[in-house]
């Protein structure tokens, strides 16, 4: 697993996800899917382990993400971001 690409794939949903609208989807808020993200992140920061199912879950099509991205606009830029993912958590 490619963690330094992995790290950034995360890092740019983040960004994606606090500027969109607070809309709940299946009751989650963009903003608490960007605070799971970050834990991943400083895991990832501080070469911890951490829980590779629910991450690569977070990602896979209507699942959380994609359903804040198809709700906020950047579809088109999640399909690209998920294929990254794909490729640095190496599914």
């Amino acid at each position: 697993m490619e963690l330094d690409s992995l790290k950034l794939v995360l890092e740019e949903t983040i960004e994606l996800l606090l500027s969109g609208n607070e809309m709940a989807f299946d009751g989650t808020i963009p903003a608490e899917l960007a605070e799971e993200l970050r834990t991943f992140v400083q895991k990832i920061e501080r070469e911890e382990a951490f829980d590779r199912d629910y991450l690569i879950v977070l990602f896979l099509p209507t699942a959380p993400i994609q359903e804040c991205s198809m709700a906020n606009g950047w579809s088109e830029n999640y399909y690209k971001i998920a294929s990254r993912f794909d490729k640095g958590i190496e599914i």
